[in-house]
């Protein structure tokens, strides 16, 4: 047995549109005149073939579809399938339709049971309608697009290029001192020996070295350079900086001892 809806009603907000008992298949005409407005449709059908599936199907006829699914909900006269669609939920590409179709859909996997499709009413909308919502543009699917245009972002805001030169003349002054006070405090006995000699001035090399990675750095160099080249002297520093200064506090401690 095919289905069939043995009652409908349609309101739009409060206002019935129709309500029939019985098999109908009139097609009712409705306007709606405010986003705000809600679209109710109620149906039910023979007690005998209760569909497994039931949709109630927006479309403009042209593909493109909105549909709702309806819940159940007993009375009387047994069960209803009733939903409550506001208007601003449906899609604003079918809003913007000369006319929305209304279409009961239900189905069964029952291959014995024909589905039934059938048109409930016709939507249409008033001027004012169309006034409140005439902000929608449909988007051209095909055709050409406007050019895309890239722009770049400029490079970031940097210090004054002043400060990293006098970090880097600080940096200069101070190793300077540092050897001024070894010649100093040591005299001709800084480099008195071959042996502590090429130490100290191993010693010197990588200051030097270590020196020349931060002003690199201060005038541009990346940290990642910058990191890498501190790795690699880091190991020689340590090993060559605690012989030479242990030479040094050896060859300080003898001086004093002659003085």
């Amino acid at each position: 047995m095919a289905y069939s809806i043995t009652a409908r009603a349609l309101y739009v907000d409060d206002t019935p549109i129709l309500e029939y008992e019985g098999p109908s298949d009139n097609v009712d005409h409705l306007t709606v005149d405010s986003p705000k407005s809600r679209i109710t449709l109620g149906v039910k059908f023979d007690s005998h073939t209760q569909p497994h599936q039931l949709s109630f199907l927006y479309t403009d006829g042209n593909g493109l579809d909105h549909a709702v699914y309806p819940g159940w909900f007993d009375d009387e006269a047994g069960p209803m399938g009733r939903t409550v669609t506001p208007i601003a939920k449906l899609p604003p590409s079918l809003l913007a339709a000369d006319k929305v179709q209304l279409y009961v859909i239900a189905a069964n996997d029952d291959d014995e049971v024909p589905n039934l499709v059938q048109l409930i009413a016709d939507i249409e909308f008033s001027d004012a309608f169309r006034d409140a919502t005439r902000g929608y543009t449909a988007p051209t699917r095909l055709g050409a697009k406007p050019e895309i245009h890239h722009v770049f972002r400029s490079d970031q805001a940097t210090v004054n290029p002043i400060i990293p030169v006098a970090f880097s003349a600080i940096a200069a002054g101070l190793l300077i001192v540092l050897l001024g006070a070894w010649g100093t405090t040591l005299g001709s006995s800084l480099f008195r020996s071959t042996g502590e000699s090429t130490m100290k001035t191993s010693l010197l090399v990588i200051l030097a070295s270590f020196e020349y990675t931060f002003i690199r750095y201060y005038l541009g160099a990346t940290i990642f350079t910058t990191i890498f080249h501190v790795a690699v002297l880091t190991v020689p520093a340590l090993i060559v900086g605690s012989k030479a200064l242990s030479l040094l506090a050896k060859v300080r401690s003898t001086t004093a001892a002659h003085a």
